[in-house]
């Protein structure tokens, strides 16, 4: 009784400390086919976006599990960026996305003033993976992210497991 007592109380305070970064949304994958492909939407969000700054969330995915996502510049990849002022689609958000339909596109619409900040693109592409936000404030996946934000060990876990439920369905 006495070790039930100690795993239940271990449990509850990982909870606590923000160890809920694996909580996806629902009905979203259950499993992942990796490589996808993302790119700005059209030639107009490519010269108003920063290709640095995406190459740098791509890179911190790909860190977490090797082959995830490839840079293209094709505007028929799995994940497309629009940049502009989505004042009305956003709601005073700094950047959002969206997947259409179940998961076959995912579109992620970030403001001019941050499509230059890696940790939104890479929390955007999180969103488009299927990871929700997370109470974990150094998570990428907070609701929040900073530039110090990284892929928690508890996502790559997640990540892995459902990639290797798509490669062997």
């Amino acid at each position: 009784m006495r070790k039930i007592l100690v795993i239940f109380g271990l449990l509850a305070s990982l909870s606590a400390c923000g160890w809920d970064a694996f909580l996806r949304e629902p009905n979203v994958y259950d499993s992942l086919t990796p490589p996808y492909r993302i790119s700005f939407a059209t030639e107009l969000d490519e010269s108003q976006g920063d290709f640095s700054a995406l190459s740098l969330a791509v890179e911190m995915w790909n860190d977490a599990h090797d082959g995830l996502l490839i840079l293209d510049r094709d505007p028929t990849s799995d994940f497309l960026i629009y940049v502009g002022p989505y004042d009305d689609l956003l709601e005073n958000a700094v950047a959002g996305s969206l997947r259409i339909p179940e998961g076959q596109l995912c579109a992620i619409y970030v403001p001019t003033e941050s499509v230059d900040k890696a940790y939104v693109l890479a929390h955007e592409i999180g969103h488009c993976l299927g990871f929700d936000h997370t109470q974990n404030a150094g998570s990428i996946m907070y609701h929040e992210p900073r530039d110090f934000s990284a892929i928690t060990p508890d996502i790559v876990m997640v990540l892995d497991d459902l990639v290797a439920a798509g490669e062997n369905p």
